[in-house]
């Protein structure tokens, strides 16, 4: 392999081949088989002593392109690239922050090159790691072996004759739906009605989008489920985040409960709480001149699953807006940090079990979110809603807050 002269001394075969198995088993290139493939490509063209291959080149023996490519017409190279030069970057600056040596491609040339750990960090437009909080917050997800799936809302609607909906807030499963169909009350009130599904929230799918970029950012795989669509069967060895609430969405339902907040029909409820905390966390709707405001809560649950090894998040709220706006919180670098800054522990273990407020505020009648911010936590053991005990100097340190601790 030809060496530039930043590139210092060359490494060992046997260390270089070890090192492409390492970043190709990352969560970055594990899922990914075509850039997995290309960049297997480069290594080996580059460790020839042939000039690097063109962009045709990489696209029908890589690629699988067929020979009639033509990369003037099909940027698909250029953008695949610039693909692995990302995943590489965040691999040897997240769980390949160790390795002595580091694979990169250079701007400019087709070519794989191996570079010693301190001239790669000068080396190109190198830029700072984007996700260490977020890595962190979300390192019980982006571990699991057995993958992640989001379970969202599919609200059950009614439809009419006129082709009008309804909907029902108490009417949340196909069971219930069935027996509402058949009552006398909707034949009366209604008409004939026929159930309606597919439909979706507008901020549960805004919460959805920001996790999945963040998911693919990170490198790590997420399905999309819904509550009506899998079985236990399905989710008992994967690690879940659920959005919605009790009556909407039947997983987080089953999994929900014995934790110090609570989300009911009306509020979030702290069951017991200190002198200076507040006890209720209620939604509520304001004028601010011509601009009306609302203001609701999202409540955030971290648990372990109930299969080892897997983990649940929770993001419930009683408005959907609530939902959105704890999407946006859980996927942004900077408030995310904050919040770490107060759970984690001294070493700066993250807890598995702990639980967030969040206040989001909308304007306009679009109901637009314009701030999200942590207002209250909980540190908790499985058996109670006391801290996990951290000693400090011997002496045991409770962990609980509101919002004066918290703003970020």
């Amino acid at each position: 392999m030809i060496l530039t002269k930043a590139e210092g001394k060359p490494q060992p075969v046997g260390a270089r081949r070890q090192l492409l198995e390492r970043v190709l088993s990352s969560r970055y290139f594990q899922r990914a088989q075509t850039q997995s493939a290309v960049l297997r490509y480069l290594v080996e063209r580059s460790c020839d002593s042939a000039a690097p291959p063109k962009e045709y080149d990489i696209a029908v023996n890589a690629m699988q392109r067929p020979h009639s490519f033509d990369p003037k017409y099909d940027p698909v190279v250029r953008v695949m690239i610039s693909s692995i030069r990302e995943h590489l970057r965040m691999y040897f600056l997240s769980e390949g922050r160790q390795e002595p040596f580091h694979l990169a491609i250079p701007k400019g040339i087709y070519r794989a090159v191996f570079l010693d750990a301190a001239t790669d960090r000068n080396y190109g437009d190198a830029e700072p790691y984007l996700y260490r909080a977020l890595e962190l917050f979300w390192q019980p997800h982006l571990a699991s072996e057995a993958g992640n799936a989001l379970v969202y809302t599919e609200p059950l609607f009614f439809r009419d004759s006129r082709g009008q909906y309804y909907r029902d807030p108490d009417v949340n499963d196909l069971h219930t739906a069935e027996r509402f169909l058949k009552s006398r009350a909707a034949e009366v009130n209604f008409g004939p009605l026929r159930l309606s599904v597919g439909c979706l929230w507008t901020g549960e799918v805004h919460c959805m989008l920001s996790i999945m970029r963040l998911f693919q950012g990170l490198g790590a795989a997420l399905e999309i489920k819904t509550p009506r669509t899998c079985s236990w069967l399905e989710l008992k060895q994967t690690s879940l985040i659920l959005l919605g609430n009790s009556k909407t969405n039947s997983i987080l339902k089953a999994l929900e409960g014995g934790t110090p907040f609570v989300l009911n029909s009306r509020q979030i409820e702290l069951r017991r709480f200190g002198r200076s905390e507040k006890a209720v966390y209620r939604d509520s709707r304001f004028i601010d001149g011509n601009m009306e405001r609302m203001t609701v809560y999202a409540l955030i649950t971290r648990r372990p699953s109930p299969t080892p090894g897997s983990a649940v998040t929770m993001i419930a709220a009683i408005h959907c807006r609530g939902i959105e706006g704890a999407g946006y919180f859980l996927t942004q670098e900077d408030k995310v940090r904050g919040v770490l800054e107060t759970i984690t522990t001294q070493g700066g273990v993250l807890p598995r079990y702990f639980q967030l407020v969040l206040r989001i505020d909308t304007i306009d009648t679009t109901r637009e979110v314009v701030n999200s911010e942590c207002v209250a936590y909980r540190v908790f053991d499985k058996t109670s809603d006391s801290a996990p005990v951290p000693r400090v100097n011997g002496s045991v340190r409770k962990r609980s807050g509101t919002v004066s601790a918290l703003k970020v």
